[in-house]
């Protein structure tokens, strides 16, 4: 239930790439979020998840990758709801999360703001 497996992951290069140039955009500060909503033609996961944390922004790793770690894990607690209500219409969804601000969050903030932008693009789907 509250788990972030392989198959839940937006892998695809090519289903990436249209996430980024045909899907919408969905802004709550310091997350920029991608979507593009297809119909359900196949058995894996409705909602596919990729998240990015750019090199321009932090210049080290380690700092990309604790960002990388809180927002996967804010994430994973919160999908269930959303989840939920993309499979009630029979829809696939890409997400594709992008951090834009330049300091590290701590995990309060990016749960918060992981929440209020998953309601706010349900909102945005229905």
């Amino acid at each position: 239930m509250f788990t972030f497996k392989k198959h839940e992951r937006l892998c695809s290069k090519q289903l990436l790439n249209e996430t980024l140039l045909k899907g919408a955009v969905v802004f709550v500060h310091p997350f920029k979020l991608y979507y593009l909503i297809s119909d359900n033609n196949t058995d894996s996961s409705s909602v596919l998840f990729a998240l990015s944390v750019p090199k321009r922004i932090f210049k080290h790793a380690v700092d990309r990758n604790r960002v990388k770690r809180l927002i996967r894990e804010a994430y994973r607690l919160n999908k269930t709801n959303f989840q939920k209500s993309i499979d009630v219409k029979n829809k696939n969804i890409s997400l594709f999360l992008i951090y834009i601000d330049k300091n590290i969050p701590d995990f309060e903030t990016t749960n918060t703001k992981i929440k209020l932008l998953l309601q706010k693009l349900t909102q945005t789907i229905k």
